[in-house]
């Protein structure tokens, strides 16, 4: 019985589509750019569930959504982060949830933090002196 490769049915589908632009992507638990099957003749990209999850983390941090939408968005990230989530997949970010949560949290009250931090240093300059 001869194997079938969904992804060559995919992308010998998707070339044969009329259309001005046409995108390919691999979603899987892990990378799995170097296991694509050779001689595709489409661009696919390969994402992982962690990368999707970090982008639909951004978009709710950054209230770039509907607020109709950010609802079901959460429950998405959610059910991601808890089930799919890997954190070996993100070699080249090297950040988990709390250096994103001080990172905005500098964004939103850095300054002011830094000030009263200097402030307090000057009282307690005549001591080190």
């Amino acid at each position: 019985m001869e194997l079938v490769c969904q992804l060559v049915n995919y992308d010998d589908w998707l070339e044969k589509q009329h259309a001005t632009h046409r995108r390919a992507f691999v979603l899987a638990t892990s990378n799995l750019k170097t296991k694509l099957p050779p001689n595709l003749k489409c661009k696919w990209t390969c994402l992982n569930w962690t990368l999707l999850g970090l982008e639909v983390k951004a978009a709710i941090v950054n209230k770039k959504l509907p607020p109709e939408e950010a609802v079901l968005t959460k429950h998405l990230f959610g059910f991601i982060h808890t089930n799919l989530w890997s954190t070996k997949e993100m070699p080249e970010i090297k950040l988990d949830f709390n250096d994103i949560a001080l990172i905005r949290a500098f964004s939103q009250i850095g300054r002011d933090c830094e000030k009263r931090a200097n402030a307090l240093m000057e009282t307690v300059r005549p001591f080190i002196k």
